[in-house]
């Protein structure tokens, strides 16, 4: 069986050191620019280069993460910053930017590059068009199963990383706007303001609150895999990533620990891979509660837990009584208790009384008392936050100096009379390195340098990250040398070895002066096509019929149809019509569900809306039509033109970005894709296998036909500010929450043609077909009319402010 990687997170040098000291193969960490943790303790450039010398001296590689999106204006500094990384030996790039991907490509084809799970791989299609690209491992979606897993493993030959432990996120990971549009805080950018651990109501469609345990609607546990780590071993899968740059060191080091330990034990054939203990580890350093994801079963109610975003800590007792006089709190223990643990009611355990007794811990089944100031009431559930024994010995597993990872050297030393003596060291990656005494070996008078004198002092080795595991020796009988040389040979020796292994990848060669902007070098200014295109996007046959009983044919471009299953109907009507109809494939599409995209196929439908990177493969490869929906994220032109390469027709911009930053891409666009972007549209925040409204109010129907989810206005979540969030469904029971604000750029329609807008789309899915006839109307009239609103268009922005309205980004953008 092949080996397989432990990689593990490094917020910081400290963390880094805990997850080295504790057995990871990898760690990944970002450095202060272009990563998708932007509150992390991230490291500067010159703490990186410690940083990677201290990890590969002990053989442990080095992942650097560059996965957020990089807007135009930034890509100049992108490539800096890579060159940098380049130069600095990084094992690796983690990348989620298509065009950041293609730039590193073409200018370090010998840079390793790891797909992000931001980059949505879900499917083994998508898998195949990132080993296209020229990435050596995809980081999948958490929502796969072990199943789908393990296929995706056998059909590649790409290198798999899979997240075992840690926070899960609710969305799919690079499809999450929440954040951005709400608070102005990107995801994709690195910054995101975690609104899925806020507070929420279900809110039905008359109004009425469904009741829930808790508030945290949509706050999921973490995932913790330890106990299935055999079957997760013999998926495939290359690495197991655990989650965490934010998280302590201290965490790392157990976390670390616990699941390099299961490892080990399974490849030496062991049964039994983690104890109890080990588990109460796990869920003493950080949980919010355990889940094992999707990964065997998609069990919504094992997901979330909607009475705590935070730390669950572990169940301590309960308050057999507080004595406010006394200052008092008396507590039956149900786990071991110690001085300087941290309580869920707010305190960190100073003195343990047992009757006149003070200690400083408690066995469960102890009935104790400690110095309490604040609220409690009886019976009140007390759960342990912070355990002071396990951070203590985790923190000395990396703050103590000791090297606990040690790597075996072969040593050949030769002495020979009148002659210098010689050293040779040797790793087993290969390395070697060699040292000369400073003085000749001479002929003993009395006491001859025994072996076991030479070898005790090779032995010596230190704190340094090695020890002797062979030594080879040619030593002539009586002759004598000083201790001090054989030592200054060693120690020259390992200085040598320490060099050689800091330097992974010997063979780079700098890029120095190349400029990387020919790709996006264009003519300065936004190019101009003629007059824009309007687009419409709707979901169902009412809503079409509408629009082409109120608009002229030959004012709307294209119409993108969101129900694959209700194709058929909506050709005919649009072919009687004379309008272009393209099939809008879900955003999501797992492997399994490629054939209803082959069935599409067979029955004529040639034009597709793409919304991932396996659809774009499949599409394009089978002489297909493609227009890229704006879930691959596009932020630059170098996206652009990768995405055009495989195909693409059109490419629908990031609704992240502002107007002038679409006028950048414009301006350096040579692709001949189309820029197209949305001018009016409730956007999608997310979208999820967890469903609210089943889960919470049990009303999903036995047949998914009959889910009131599928119903747009049926379910809402309100945030604390009483903004409201319709919850829909993608056709294939994954839930879709979409803003409570809809974008509406009616009045600014001349601005988005200016900034290099081809196409404008018009996102009508969830209005009913009257309103949404009259807003294709208002906006055909519009662009007809030089911008300029007549009597009919002037009414319906009236009425689409009044119910509320947003212009997103364009003019606010993102950091």
């Amino acid at each position: 069986m092949k080996k397989i990687e432990i990689l593990s997170p490094a917020g910081s040098f400290e963390a880094m050191v805990a997850a080295v000291q504790n057995g990871a193969d990898a760690v990944y960490l970002g450095g202060s620019e272009f990563g998708a943790r932007a509150f992390a303790g991230n490291f500067a450039r010159e703490e990186l280069l410690k940083a990677i010398e201290y990890c590969h001296l002990r053989g442990v590689r080095v992942y650097l993460t560059v996965n957020t999106l990089v807007k135009e204006a930034e890509t100049e500094r992108f490539t800096e910053y890579v060159e940098f990384l380049y130069e600095a030996d990084v094992d690796a790039l983690i990348l989620q930017d298509m065009g950041m991907a293609s730039l590193v490509r073409k200018h370090w084809p010998d840079f390793e590059i790891h797909a992000s799970t931001q980059m949505s791989a879900h499917s083994l299609e998508d898998v195949r068009l990132l080993e296209g690209m020229g990435f050596s491992r995809v980081v999948l979606s958490r929502e796969l199963s072990i199943e789908e897993i393990s296929h995706i493993c056998k059909n590649c030959s790409v290198e798999i990383e899979i997240f075992v432990h840690g926070a899960l996120c609710i969305c799919y990971s690079g499809q999450c706007l929440m954040s951005s549009m709400i608070g102005g805080r990107s995801g994709n950018r690195g910054r995101c303001a975690q609104p899925c651990r806020r507070e929420y109501s279900l809110i039905r469609a008359d109004g009425t609150k469904v009741d829930t345990k808790g508030n945290y609607l949509m706050s999921p546990q973490d995932v913790c895999t330890a106990e299935e780590l055999a079957s997760l071993a013999e998926s495939g899968v290359a690495s197991l990533k655990i989650e965490g740059r934010m998280k302590r060191p201290e965490y790392v080091a157990v976390v670390t620990r616990v699941y390099k330990k299961a490892l080990e034990r399974h490849a030496q054939g062991e049964s039994i891979l983690v104890d109890k203990w080990d588990i109460k580890d796990l869920y003493s350093i950080f949980n919010r509660g355990f889940t094992k994801g999707y990964l065997f079963g998609k069990i919504n109610t094992q997901i979330i837990n909607t009475l705590k975003p935070s730390n669950a800590g572990v169940y301590l007792g309960e308050v057999a009584y507080y004595d406010r006089q006394r200052k008092k709190l008396g507590i039956k223990l149900e786990d071991e208790l110690s001085k300087g643990d941290g309580l869920s009611i707010g305190v960190s355990v100073g003195r343990i009384l047992k009757g006149a007794l003070v200690k400083d811990h408690a066995s469960a089944g102890e009935s104790v008392e400690i110095d309490f100031i604040g609220e409690a009431s009886d019976g009140e559930k007390i759960y342990k936050t912070s355990n002071s024994r396990l951070l203590k010995s985790a923190e000395l597993s990396y703050e103590n100096g000791i090297e606990a990872i040690k790597i075996g050297l072969s040593a050949s030393f030769k002495a020979r009379l009148g002659e210098y003596p010689s050293l040779v060291l040797a790793d087993c990656d290969g390395n070697t390195a060699s040292a000369q005494g400073s003085k000749v070996a001479e002929k003993a008078l009395k006491v001859s340098i025994s072996e076991q004198k030479v070898k005790e002092q090779l032995e010596k080795l230190g704190n340094t990250p090695y020890n002797l595991s062979d030594l080879q020796m040619d030593l002539e009988e009586g002759i004598s040398m000083p201790v001090s040389v054989i030592n200054e040979m060693r120690r020259e020796a390992v200085e040598k070895l320490n060099k050689l292994r800091a330097i992974r990848h010997s063979g780079r060669v700098a890029r120095g002066e190349q400029s990387i902007y020919e790709a996006g070098a264009g003519s300065g200014k936004a190019k101009y096509k003629g007059a824009p295109k309007l687009r419409i996007k709707l979901k169902n046959i009412e809503q079409l019929r509408e629009v082409l009983s109120r608009t002229a044919a030959e004012d709307i471009d294209i119409v993108y149809y969101e129900n694959p299953r209700g194709m058929a109907a909506a050709l005919e009507i649009a072919k009687a019509a004379g309008i272009k109809l393209v099939c809008s494939l879900p955003r999501i599409m797992r492997s399994s569900e490629y054939s209803v995209l082959k069935r599409l196929v067979d029955s004529g439908v040639a034009d597709f809306q793409v919304g991932s990177l396996g659809q774009l493969r499949v599409a394009c490869e089978n002489g297909l039509s493609a227009h890229c929906d704006y879930s691959l994220n596009v932020f630059n032109s170098f996206s652009v033109m990768a995405l055009s390469g495989f195909g693409a027709k059109s490419v629908c911009l990031s609704p992240e970005l502002r107007l002038d930053e679409i006028s950048e891409i414009a301006k350096c666009n040579q692709a001949g894709a189309e820029l197209e972007a949305v001018a009016y549209g409730r956007i999608p925040l997310m979208i999820s296998e967890y469903c609210p409204v089943g889960t919470l109010d049990g009303s999903c129907g036995e047949a998914r036909n009959k889910s009131a989810c599928k119903n747009d206005s049926a379910y809402m979540l309100e945030d604390q500010k009483g903004e409201m969030f319709p919850v829909s469904n993608d056709g294939s029971c994954r839930s879709v929450i979409y803003n409570s604000k809809t974008i509406c750029m009616l009045d600014h329609l001349d601005e988005m043609h200016t900034s290099g807008v081809d196409a404008f789309r018009v996102d009508i899915s969830l209005e009913e077909p009257g309103l949404a006839a009259e807003i294709v109307k208002a906006y055909a009239s519009t662009i007809k009319n030089g911008f300029r609103f007549d009597n009919e268009a002037l009414e319906v922005y009236s009425t689409l402010k009044a119910k509320g309205i947003t212009k997103g980004h364009y003019y606010r953008g993102v950091e």
